[in-house]
């Protein structure tokens, strides 16, 4: 009862740790631990996969509320302090390289794992991260 309350408490506080336009690494168990452990991705409870997202407008006058974009997954979700505490607050710096057991989400990590997009966008996602580059459409041409 001690930690729901905790829970509780923490998703109504203030929004400190982030403001709009930061980027952070958000580790993918915030969106749901039956969905993770459906994924099937390899070294699924030791490692950590990361994916980029990026802190948007205020949900809430009183920063109780904020709005997260994930370029990648083009998915916006709007997020509390709990959300932000607990999984979405690492700004990693320029030079950061991740950790033999994190892994980074991108485009290539994504076609070889699709089961990691939504499901009601996957397809769409796929063929946009599939399509050729403008230098590759040009190679083509040449």
């Amino acid at each position: 009862a001690k930690a729901a309350a905790h829970v509780s408490a923490l998703a109504r506080s203030e929004i400190t740790l982030v403001s709009p336009g930061d980027s952070v690494l958000v580790d993918i168990r915030a969106f749901g631990s039956n969905w993770y452990a459906q994924l099937d991705l390899p070294g699924l409870h030791t490692t950590t996969y990361l994916l980029e997202m990026v802190y948007g407008p205020w949900v809430t006058p009183r920063h109780r509320q904020i709005s997260v974009h994930s370029p990648l997954w083009d998915e916006r979700y709007n997020v509390d302090n709990d959300f932000v505490t607990r999984y979405g607050s690492f700004r990693p710096s320029a030079s950061y390289a991740p950790l033999p057991s994190e892994v980074r989400i991108d485009a290539t990590f994504c076609i070889d794992h699709p089961q990691v997009l939504p499901a009601s966008s996957r397809q769409l996602i796929l063929s946009r991260l599939r399509a050729p580059t403008p230098s590759e459409q040009d190679e083509v041409r040449s």
